[in-house]
């Protein structure tokens, strides 16, 4: 049987009917609708307005819900006070009073001294009882000045505020959804604390018992569920699994053979570093040193019986079937023996590889948190558990494998899955001591985990060679990127805390391709603990966000990342690949073109709202025609809230194309519009700009609502896949509530779908290969400029490891014997109708007269990935349209000769020549879009000059708009 793993909190996946099965998903979250909650804006402005007075020039972030700051830095700020703590107190009870904080319900939990600045912490407490996600952090530079406050402040009580059920009613409530679970013990806390439950005008602090329930699942997959029950109804607010998934007397080296740089390369004899040894009658044990050596200087006389378990200073490893800590004796009878670790029971090759690992985690940890000593123990850890497989898990302090088994190796034998489980302890045992609370967000916490392990390996592949007979791994950071908010899972039945990581690891491995430098990214990851980045469940945008501010405050070489970093271009565009601006929730509300009338000014509005306005210095509107160069314009705003910008008219039969990137004061890309149309990316990693016609009419029309003549859907030659496209009317998806609902042409018709988007644990989609549309074969020999428009959505990002690795491809051929020519082929999914319109001369050669369209999506099957790399691939095509230029038939098409415009550069003047009988207009714009120079073009001249003498050197754009065409070219303007 071939298999999915998934890492810690994941269970292993055999098949989706396996999955729904044997697995449930615990994850629960009163935060689950937040992306949906509206914006507080009044309340923001009002925050903003405040701060900016007391900390002028400092950015603020604020809370999406109550207005209240989240954030908050800019230039160094000196304060009051002999230490830090001091200082923070200071802020805490004159200027922060009034941001709406009460300085006597913060608690001071920590003061921390890390690479380039120093913290102090605090949490808040309400008459007694902790709040929940509390957090507030005043950081300072090395010299004690204040850079920058974080703040997670919900508000204060109102007047009902008391636990009306008992912890015993509590308990009750923790455990009356867990049937099928075997339950172990269930424990309330003693001391209720507050609970801030999101409304859509801010927070209200609930009373709530804090849970811990230690259980197993049916197959002995244990769980340790912790959460917190609402003390006023017994609803359950929040509940997550929070097992996540080497000279003269004695002298000896230990070693070990072990897959030092994973299991697709032999394994090697490795030092076993930090090993415990008991020598003859010495009480105390001595341990080995980075090359595997004790040498005891002349203390141990020879010869010296030697007791060596698998225990070290960082790992006792302990064979789960014997609950033995695998045990040795070896006799040193002269200086320079070599004692290779047995791979006989109660050892073997897991058991030596594990212990290996641990400490080369343990060590690389202690290089970036040298004075954190949380893991500073040896660590339990349990190999050949027999109870399940595929899979490990950390839980209480303790790592734990399992045995080879339904398809899978031991992932024991991995050195970089025992990264990742190790990391899960460092994120909780660093957290707990910095911040008093574990790292809660489960998704943030598995991405964390990825990262300690690539910071190691530099691969970003993990767990290559998991499985038996084919390899296949866990995941990878090399394939097409996952986007915020696309590809973030939000229902509570199947959101995978795994797959919404990688939005954010993703992240990660992009800064260090980037910088050029896996190392550089782990110094910066490591220094954004510091930080305790965390949230609630469906707050993972917000938290993206914030660690993205958080590794350029990590990068800043002068405690002000307001003018700039030492790589802030390279880490803003890292996070921005997937999603994660610096502005925040970017957000913008654009209605796609109309076609529109020839010759015409084009209006382009759009609205955009972010939680961070302070980044956002412009929105500019690229669009090219048919194909051509793209040409930017500076869009007009009001309050960086309503953006306008003016396309000059086009010719008949244009095609254009659009997209908005919004860039901050150093002209750099911080927001893409649509998100997933990023320039930065290779085009077969994003989706389609917006697009329109000009000129143009309907001439062919095909909307799928009744019986379609001619289309061939789902059954054409080489077709392989088991289920197809079909002619349906869409079933709304109840597990993928991201997909559309209906159709395009009026969301409860007919349209091509692979699948009817049934209910299902992994929905409808075409599977196990590929399945084609064919068109009829279109005659366009009496248009005389075709132009093809269709609707289209695609889905591939569902799935464990094969998601984004199958494409949408759409061709197009002028007769049934020729080679077909690709429109699109992506990776990117786009879960929208989206209209793709081209001109049919673009794709075809010069005079056909006829024209063919091929539609493809495929489910690959790839033998050497697990399940054979299926995965979901869903899509939908309607509204198909064939349309000419207007009035073909009383216009005759029109000669367009290329304009020829000298000198370029220019120095005092342009010269334009145009082709005899043009009207219209030459116009120079800048690079911001504004119009600098205009000449008026007549029918009876065909010379034109354009004065340059009193423009700024530099580069501009000269628009050439005719009644036969519109031309545009570069201009550079250079003054001798």
């Amino acid at each position: 049987m071939k298999c999915v793993a998934a890492l810690s909190a994941g269970i292993i996946l055999c098949s989706a009917d396996l999955f729904a099965k044997e697995h449930k998903n615990y994850e629960v979250s009163v935060y689950s609708a937040y992306q949906s909650l509206p914006v507080n804006t009044a309340a923001a402005d009002k925050t903003t307005a405040t701060l900016n007075k007391l900390f002028p020039g400092w950015v603020v972030t604020t809370d999406k819900l109550n207005g209240a700051c989240t954030d908050m830095y800019g230039e160094p700020v000196s304060a009051n006070g002999n230490t830090n703590s001091d200082k923070a107190q200071q802020f805490l009870s004159e200027q922060l009073k009034n941001a709406g904080i009460k300085g006597t319900e913060w608690v001071q939990v920590s003061a921390l001294s890390a690479r380039k600045a120093d913290y102090v912490n605090f949490t808040q407490v309400i008459n007694g009882h902790p709040v929940v996600y509390s957090w507030l952090s005043f950081r300072f530079t090395k010299t004690g000045e204040l850079s920058r406050v974080q703040i997670r402040n919900h508000g204060t009580l109102g007047s009902d505020g008391v636990a009306k059920l008992t912890a015993e009613d509590a308990k009750k409530a923790a455990l009356r959804d867990l049937g099928g679970v075997t339950v172990k013990s269930a424990e309330v806390s003693q001391n209720w604390e507050w609970y801030p439950v999101p409304t859509a005008t801010g927070y209200t602090l609930h009373a709530a018992w804090h849970f811990e329930i230690d259980a197993s699942e049916q197959a002995n997959l244990p769980l340790n569920l912790t959460g917190y029950i609402d003390a006023t109804n017994g609803n359950i607010l929040e509940r997550t699994n929070e097992v996540r998934d080497a000279s003269a007397g004695y002298d000896l080296t230990v070693k070990g053979m072990v897959y030092k740089n994973g299991t697709l390369l032999p394994a090697t004899l490795e030092p076993l570093t930090d090993l415990e040894l008991m020598i003859d009658t010495f009480s105390s044990p001595f341990y080995t040193d980075v090359a595997g050596v004790y040498n005891s200087g002349g203390l141990v006389p020879l010869p010296a019986v030697t007791d060596i378990k698998l225990k070290g200073k960082w790992a006792t490893v302990i064979d789960s079937a014997t609950s033995a800590i695998p045990d040795f004796s070896n006799t040193v009878t002269i200086p320079g023996t070599t004692f290779t670790y047995p791979t006989t029971a109660p050892s073997s090759n897991r058991h030596v590889n594990a212990y290996y690992h641990v400490g080369r985690v343990h060590n690389f940890m202690k290089d970036h948190f040298p004075l954190f000593t949380g893991m500073d123990f040896s660590l339990p850890t349990y190999v050949d558990i027999s109870s399940g497989s595929c899979n490990a898990f950390y839980n209480k302090s303790k790592i734990n494998f399992y045995s080879a088994g339904s398809g899978c190796n031991s992932f024991a034998e991995i050195g970089d899955i025992i990264y990742h489980e190790y990391g899960h302890g460092i994120s909780d045992l660093f957290y707990k001591k910095g911040s008093g609370s574990s790292m809660r967000n489960g998704s943030l916490n598995e991405a964390c985990s990825d990262i300690w392990a690539i910071s190691i390996t530099h691969d970003p592949v993990l767990g290559a060679n998991a499985f038996v007979g084919y390899g296949g791994f866990i995941r990878r950071y090399d394939m097409m990127p996952q986007v915020y908010p696309m590809d973030l899972e939000t229902n509570t039945t199947y959101a995978d805390v795994h797959k919404n990581g990688q939005i954010i690891a993703g992240c990660w491995w992009d800064v260090a391709i980037n910088l050029g430098s896996v190392d550089s990214m782990a110094q910066l990851f490591t220094d954004v603990y510091f930080d305790f980045p965390d949230g609630a469940t469906g707050k993972e945008g917000t938290i993206y966000q914030n660690i993205l501010v958080n590794a350029l405050t990590a990068d800043d070489d002068d405690a002000n990342i307001l003018n700039g970093t030492p790589h802030y271009t390279q880490i803003v565009a890292a996070f921005a690949k997937h999603g994660i601006y610096l502005g925040g929730e970017v957000k913008m509300t654009h209605t796609e073109l109309t076609h529109q009338p020839p010759f015409t000014p084009i209006t382009v509005n759009a609205r955009v709202s972010m939680t961070t306005k302070k980044y956002a210095h412009d929105v500019t509107l690229y669009y090219r025609a048919n194909g051509g160069t793209w040409n930017p314009l500076v869009m007009a705003d009001s309050a960086m809230t309503v953006f306008s910008a003016t396309i000059p008219g086009q010719s008949m039969g244009a095609v254009l194309e659009y997209y908005f990137i919004m860039h901050d004061a150093m002209n750099t890309p911080i927001a893409y519009f649509p998100t997933t149309c990023n320039p930065a990316l290779p085009g077969n990693q994003a989706t389609i700009p917006y697009q329109f016609g000009v000129g143009i009419h309907s001439n062919d029309a095909n909307d799928f609502e009744s019986v379609v003549s001619g289309w061939l859907i789902g059954s054409n030659k080489g077709d392989d896949a088991t289920t197809k496209w079909r002619q349906v009317v869409p079933v709304k998806n109840k597990t993928f509530t991201n997909f559309p609902s209906g159709d395009h042409t009026n969301d409860s018709g007919k349209c091509l779908i692979t699948g009817s988007g049934a209910s299902g644990t992994f929905g409808a989609g075409v599977a196990g290969g590929t399945s084609t549309v064919l068109s009829p074969l279109f005659s366009i020999g009496r248009f005389t400029m075709p132009v093809i428009e269709y609707y289209r959505w695609f889905s591939n990002e569902q799935g464990y490891q094969n998601f984004k690795n199958d494409p949408w491809i759409v061709k197009v051929r002028n007769s049934p014997t020729a080679s077909w020519t690709t429109i699109e082929n992506t990776y990117q999914g786009d879960n929208n109708w989206r209209r793709r319109i081209f001109r049919a001369n673009t794709y075809l050669p010069v005079g056909s007269t006829q024209l063919q369209m091929m539609y493809i999506i495929s489910d690959s099957v790839i033998s050497t990935w697990a399940d054979d790399g299926q995965s979901v691939t869903v899509g939908g095509i309607d509204d198909f349209f064939i349309y000419d230029i207007a009035n073909t038939l009383e216009t005759p098409a029109l000669p367009a000769t290329k304009a020829e415009v000298y000198p370029n550069p220019a120095d005092n003047r342009i010269q334009i020549v145009l082709q005899a009988g043009s009207i219209g207009t030459a116009t120079l714009y800048d690079m911001l879009g504004r119009n600098v120079a205009e000449v008026s073009i007549n029918a009876n001249t065909t010379d034109y000059s354009m004065d340059t003498r009193n423009l700024a050197a530099g580069q501009y754009n000269l628009v050439l708009q005719t009644n036969f065409s519109v031309q545009s070219k570069k201009i550079a303007v250079v003054h001798n």
